[in-house]
């Protein structure tokens, strides 16, 4: 039987030129370098128009793993929240917001929300940030498309069905991506819960192909699913709520309330872009400064978590639609 790397082929395939980070010429590119070793999350913030940053650091991704694929796969998450642990007031975005300012300097390579011993769904920040990128671009090129057909007429007991079909970041494949959501939780009433207990999505993605997978847990003698959400997901997701916006905002606020994943802000969009496009990383290893890998990327958005808290990293002060997503001229903070 053949194995095929899905996740290694999808790296290869060029991406719309939206979508496509600074490549290491572009990085320098008359601008001064700004060395640091320590404080990552301040000094990158700090980065102005005319500087990129080179961060000094040896071993980010912990050396137990030996790629940063085996780290992103593997590495240790952060538990965002628990079915269990919801009642009528108590939504699984308040318990995201009380995990996140407690998360700690542990190099985070992802966070889950655990569905029941034998389920659950992995969350990646980069996949959060991506999927967020993606849903402003099907707004705003004209080029793109994007359909949202919804099936609610018993959204009372079982919650509302969702297809979604948008446009692919990739120039090579066919132009769609089709996604259903099955069980989502749009109406606050006493089976909102249980709804989101039987939450599933169906979509052909080599994300999705590459993070499902079972694990033994050797204490239960249990096997584990655990589900990623993928960029695209993401994208649907934030569509079938926008739809609402539109119509009922009641039924777009209990989607929000219940959605198992949190929502960047501006600043953390802004932390993003200056980390993909303005910033190289440079180990006692490594002859010249490189790009940052997808793991050391991760590691450093539950770093910004870490320092700054919920409320100004995945708490949206603004309509997320209105985000700047230019990867030019980003404002500095200085923290």
């Amino acid at each position: 039987m053949k194995v095929v790397d899905r996740r290694r082929n999808r790296k290869n395939k060029p991406k719309k030129a939206f979508f496509q980070t600074n490549g290491i010429r572009d990085i320098k590119s008359g601008k001064e370098p700004v060395t640091f070793s320590d404080n990552l999350v301040k000094n990158i913030l700090s980065l102005d128009s005319t500087q990129y940053g080179v961060i000094e650091f040896d071993n980010l991704i912990p050396e137990e793993y030996s790629s940063s694929i085996e780290f992103m796969k593997h590495g240790t998450k952060k538990v965002l929240g628990k079915l269990e642990q919801l009642t009528l007031d108590v939504t699984p975005q308040d318990l995201i917001a009380m995990n996140m300012d407690n998360t700690s300097s542990c190099r985070y390579s992802g966070g889950l929300f655990c569905i029941d011993e034998g389920f659950e769904f992995e969350i990646k920040l980069l996949n959060c940030l991506e999927g967020l990128q993606l849903l402003y671009y099907l707004h705003k090129d004209r080029r793109s498309a994007l359909s949202v057909d919804l099936y609610d007429g018993n959204s009372n007991n079982v919650g509302l069905d969702a297809k979604v079909s948008l446009s692919s970041r990739t120039k090579d494949k066919s132009p769609y991506d089709s996604i259903r959501f099955s069980r989502v939780p749009i109406l606050d009433n006493e089976r909102k819960n249980d709804i989101l207990y039987a939450l599933r999505v169906e979509h052909n993605c080599e994300y999705r192909d590459y993070d499902i997978r079972r694990e033994s847990r050797f204490t239960e003698d249990v096997d584990l699913i655990r589900r990623n959400f993928c960029p695209h997901e993401f994208a649907a997701y934030y569509s079938i709520l926008f739809s609402y916006l539109e119509d009922n905002r009641d039924k777009a606020k209990v989607m929000y309330d219940m959605s198992l994943f949190p929502f960047p802000t501006q600043l953390t969009v802004d932390f993003y872009k200056k980390m993909m496009n303005q910033t190289l990383i440079k180990e006692t290893k490594d002859k010249n400064p490189r790009l940052i890998k997808e793991g050391e990327a991760e590691i450093m958005l539950w770093g910004l978590v870490h320092k700054l808290g919920y409320e100004k990293t995945f708490k949206p002060e603004r309509k997320i639609l209105e985000y700047n997503w230019n990867k030019e001229n980003i404002p500095n903070y200085d923290l």
